[in-house]
């Protein structure tokens, strides 16, 4: 039986395309462990795995399933955080740290205070 961080090597992919395929079930795993948080795969799994994606390297093919439904934010997608900002009621004109107007004290003395 292998960890899944060797099955990451034999694949010479990352560990988290690893869990990514174990997630989608494309590749069975076997839970180790008392709290169910340790994986192994068998070696004659991982072959199986090989030989069905030999040659199916197009983006149609099983080995990249479609995802059905929207997943909750992996890696930061401005228009779906835009969206998420909209549903839960925040204003979509809000100014950036950047683009905020200085407080009247950053600004130095006011021109009455100049005089």
């Amino acid at each position: 039986m292998l960890k899944l961080t060797e099955v990451a090597e034999r694949l010479n992919c990352s560990l988290a395309n690893v869990y990514g395929l174990k997630d989608a079930g494309l590749l069975s795993v076997v839970s180790t462990g008392a709290s169910g948080k340790g994986f192994r795969v068998t070696s004659e799994e991982l072959e199986r795995f090989i030989a069905e994606r030999r040659g199916s390297r197009r983006k149609d093919s099983p080995a990249f399933p479609k995802k059905s439904s929207p997943q909750p934010f992996k890696h930061l997608d401005g228009t779906r955080l835009l969206a998420a900002w909209k549903k839960r009621g925040s204003p979509d004109d809000r100014q950036d740290a950047d683009s905020a107007r200085s407080s009247p004290s950053s600004r130095g003395p006011s021109k009455s205070q100049a005089s």
